[in-house]
């Protein structure tokens, strides 16, 4: 029998999720192109110490992980160490589901098939991937890794944006693309086995092929207002006609799912509920300026291997920008450090329009206000300027990499 090839990632991770009650916990991995929705709860595991004490740990250790603070530990692994080791247990214990289910990779998701252009990956595979349900069992002392079976065909939870403001993307010439025709793009392939691309192509230029990158950014169902308050902030830069040197991120496409146009919305009861008329759609995402990939282009990642010039400059780029916003009568909203990107020349560019505040760069009383946009700027250009902590994190840098010289030449003493 040959050997089952098996590409498998944790994509995603929830407390509460599925059937069960209390101590409840879903993970979802990607294996071969499809996800399995792993449930997980102590009150499946029975007569079964060894696997019960794994679970408990990794809830409590993933449980810290959620609200953000990292257990201390005087002894033994880290949390992430804990998580880490039991992610690769878990997709041990679930290689039989995954032959039986995931018996071979598909090309769009396979690294080699997309490195190698025989795979050209398009965004339908990955907004509607084939779902299974399984569940995390034990019974006397060995895992019973179970599929409940197949999700029936999913229909995504979509959102609509009113008709007046579909006008205005119509006027401004915003085109739609179907997610079959929006290809997606890793630098990495190794990246494909990840939850959701933020890369993508499309044929911008009518040129035939999709050859213009895009920023992908999808909304979950029931984010219309989140969707509607970006979309006209963004129809506001496109009116004024910015030149380039206003760094902002525009739309320039929307992810059309016309195949869901006619599909409903559903009351706390799961009964269908018409959409309003005024309200059109359905909307599955935004395609935005492509400035850098992932977090290690945002502004609080960059700012580490900044030079004090450099700083200053994106400093003055970010008050420059949100000047010629404010002139364009758009608030920029969320003011703050992750929301800069910084691209590929070392220039820095505003991300996110949709609003919003974040405590301690902006007051709430001042959220999306052209006040609160000024105060942001300047905490911003405040953190910026702050030439003690990057210095200091230097000679951390420096310590530790004399540290580490010092000890590999003691180990090659020893050796000797």
């Amino acid at each position: 029998m040959a050997k089952h090839r098996c590409l498998a990632k944790v994509v995603y991770e929830a407390p509460g999720a599925g059937d069960g009650e209390g101590d409840m916990y879903q993970t979802t991995i990607r294996c071969n192109g499809r996800l399995f929705n792993i449930n997980m709860a102590t009150t499946f595991i029975h007569d079964s110490p060894a696997i019960l004490a794994r679970l408990q740990r990794f809830l409590l250790t993933q449980g810290e992980f959620v609200y953000g603070e990292e257990p201390a530990t005087e002894d033994g692994p880290s949390a992430e160490e804990e998580r880490n080791a039991f992610h690769q247990w878990l997709i041990t214990t679930f290689r039989p589901v995954f032959r039986a289910y995931a018996p071979d990779v598909l090309p769009s998701f396979d690294p080699d098939a997309i490195r190698s252009g025989t795979a050209r990956p398009v965004l339908t595979e990955y907004m509607f991937p084939q779902v299974f349900e399984c569940r995390l069992e034990a019974q006397r002392g060995k895992a019973r890794p179970r599929c409940i079976g197949k999700q029936a065909d999913w229909i995504p939870s979509v959102n609509r944006i009113p008709a007046d403001l579909l006008a205005d993307l119509d006027r401004l010439r915003v085109p739609r693309y179907a997610p079959s025709e929006i290809a997606v793009a890793f630098e990495n392939p190794d990246d494909a086995m990840r939850e959701m691309p933020n890369r993508v192509l499309v044929d911008l230029n009518h040129s035939g092929h999709p050859d213009t990158a895009c920023h992908l950014k999808l909304f979950l169902g029931g984010c219309e207002g989140e969707l509607v308050a970006e979309v006209r902030s963004h129809v506001r830069v496109l009116e004024a006609q910015l030149g380039a040197h206003v760094r902002v991120i525009r739309l320039v496409g929307i992810v059309w799912l016309d195949e869901y146009a006619d599909a409903a919305d559903f009351d706390k009861d799961g009964n269908a509920v018409p959409y309003p008329e005024c309200l059109l759609g359905p909307v599955g995402g935004l395609l935005l300026t492509y400035v850098s990939d992932g977090w290690e282009g945002l502004l609080t990642s960059r700012v580490w291997s900044g030079t004090p010039a450099m700083r200053r400059q994106w400093a003055d780029q970010v008050r420059e920008t949100v000047t010629s916003l404010h002139k364009a009568g758009v608030v920029w909203g969320d003011a703050k450090p992750d929301n800069v990107m910084v691209d590929g020349s070392d220039n820095a560019w505003l991300i996110d329009l949709g609003g919003g505040f974040t405590e301690g760069w902006v007051d709430k009383e001042k959220a999306g206000t052209k006040e609160g946009d000024l105060q942001g700027v300047a905490k911003i250009e405040e953190y910026l300027m702050d030439d003690a902590r990057f210095e200091m994190s230097s000679e951390d840098e420096q310590e530790d990499e004399h540290e580490g010289k010092r000890e590999e030449s003691e180990d090659e003493g020893e050796s000797g």
